[in-house]
């Protein structure tokens, strides 16, 4: 099996950056953090990323931080290293199930393991969650897409941070009452285990769909 070129560069950037210095650290966190709202591609993330800790070491190299480097205007130059990047689409959008589910490894081992304890406890779920599980998805895509174009415009930041907070949780209230009036309305149920088999499904096919996009993407513009 070939290497999968994400993780390798995703553990190379994690060891490069838990060598520097706490506040070389927290600006590069924050950096990504605004690097993830605006692309999908968690590949292309991983080398702006690789770039940032690059500058990191040489600004270390002559006893300053990445901050004094960059001067006051840091926010706007990654302002505008966001907006200069690969945008990804749709597939870039269902990696996320499996590269590192947006930043952590453990979160759906967890996740599914409570579902697992869930249905254990002889709970189940309505069928028509199942069925309704790829418009959800789109909807997930639409926000997230809603989301970037926010967060490529030119007003101020804090006006993009409230913009994006307020459309986060109008989507999640909409989700929740959806979810609660199918609860309601539709008393068809499955067993909880089956709603375990499709999470496990969508994770394995996202490490795969990373995989081999993410390959692919590295072979175009390598890392190394």
């Amino acid at each position: 099996m070939p290497h999968n070129e994400y993780k390798e560069l995703y553990r190379d950037n994690l060891r490069r950056c838990g060598r520097l210095r706490p506040a070389d650290q927290q600006e590069i966190d924050e950096a990504t953090s605004l690097l993830n709202k605006v692309s999908f591609s968690q590949y292309e993330i991983e080398r702006v990323r690789q770039d940032l800790i690059g500058m990191a070491e040489r600004a270390e190299a002559v006893g300053k931080t990445l901050a004094e480097t960059l001067g006051s205007n840091r926010e706007q130059i990654y302002d505008a290293m966001a907006r200069e990047m690969e945008p990804g689409n749709f597939l870039d959008w269902l990696c996320s199930f499996g590269s590192n589910w947006r930043g952590s490894y453990w979160f759906a081992p967890l996740h599914i393991g409570s579902l697992a304890l869930s249905a254990l406890a002889g709970n189940t779920a309505t069928l028509l969650l199942f069925l309704l599980l790829p418009i959800f998805m789109l909807d997930g895509f639409a926000v997230s897409s809603m989301q970037r174009r926010i967060w490529i415009g030119q007003s101020p930041r804090q006006l993009r941070k409230g913009l994006g907070a307020i459309l986060h949780i109008v989507f999640l209230l909409l989700l929740f009452f959806c979810a609660v009036w199918i609860e309601w309305t539709f008393p068809i149920k499955v067993p909880a285990w089956y709603y375990i088999a499709l999470e496990i499904c969508l994770y394995l096919a996202g490490r795969l769909c990373c995989r081999i996009r993410y390959n692919r993407a590295a072979a175009r513009r390598p890392w190394r």
